[in-house]
């Protein structure tokens, strides 16, 4: 097998010559690559140094709703992986409303086909970026379910316009959700209901513009998206089909 090929789009690789001192990388990956490569290239080349890579209360979310929180947890479980990649690629960045941080949409492919597509949160600020938030899942082929999300999306702003913040948790949210935005990670729909009481106030509204959405298999598809009226910044939603096969949001998250 050759070398693993990395699509060269914009970012961070600059930093792994430097500080890690990785041999060999072509000229055309030094100024303009995404983080993701000076990650997967630490996994494979500088695996002592991997933990470095993810913000110390990292959180990584499995397909199945399954959460790993904390460096060490988080680069056991990519170890344990012993990957054996083909290719990478950035499909996606979307600067966060928050300054410093930034989502990203990814997708490794393994030497054996094996395909995973990643939803990133970006922590920019620092030495070098680290990653915050990860969702890890397969990728299967999947189609017909843009106007089910759609659907889906519009009843969300719906029930969160009419104040119905209890109606539209339960409807629209997985019952192992998870809601992300800085403070300790929010589980389940009753903590999220609580967590969006301001959703109560009358004189809130909000619009969800996707801006990216990703499928990944036929349980899961990455959203990234802009909203507009009480809120002004940007979204990440991970939704999950349920065996109802309705589409549930697994993980929600605005920074």
């Amino acid at each position: 097998m050759g070398p693993l090929n990395l699509s060269c789009r914009s970012g961070w690789f600059l930093f792994g010559m430097l500080v890690f001192g990785w041999p060999g990388m072509p000229a055309t990956c030094l100024a303009q690559d995404p983080p993701s490569y000076t990650w997967i290239k630490t996994l494979e080349q500088v695996p002592e140094r991997f933990e470095d890579m993810y913000t110390t209360g990292a959180v990584t979310v499995l397909q199945g709703g399954e959460v790993l929180q904390g460096s060490k947890a988080i680069g056991a479980w990519w170890k344990e992986r012993e990957l054996a990649l083909d290719s990478m690629f950035s499909i996606g960045t979307e600067q966060a409303h928050v300054p410093g941080y930034e989502y990203e949409v990814s997708q490794l492919v393994s030497r054996d086909g094996t395909t995973r597509k990643l939803m990133v949160i970006w922590n920019l600020e620092g030495e070098h970026p680290r990653r915050e938030l990860e969702v890890v899942a397969e990728v299967r082929p999947l189609k017909h379910f843009r106007e089910q999300l759609e659907a889906r999306r519009a009843a969300w702003m719906d029930h969160c316009n009419a104040h119905r913040v209890e109606q539209l948790v339960n409807d629209l949210y997985a019952p192992n959700a998870l809601y992300y935005n800085h403070r300790p990670l929010v589980r389940g729909r009753e903590e999220i209901i609580n967590t969006y009481r301001y959703m109560k106030n009358t004189g809130y509204r909000l619009k969800l513009e996707p801006l990216l959405v990703e499928p990944v298999n036929e349980h899961l598809v990455f959203e990234i998206g802009q909203c507009s009226g009480s809120y002004p910044g940007k979204y990440i939603l991970v939704w999950t089909r349920e065996e109802d096969g309705k589409w549930y949001i697994l993980l929600d998250s605005n920074i």
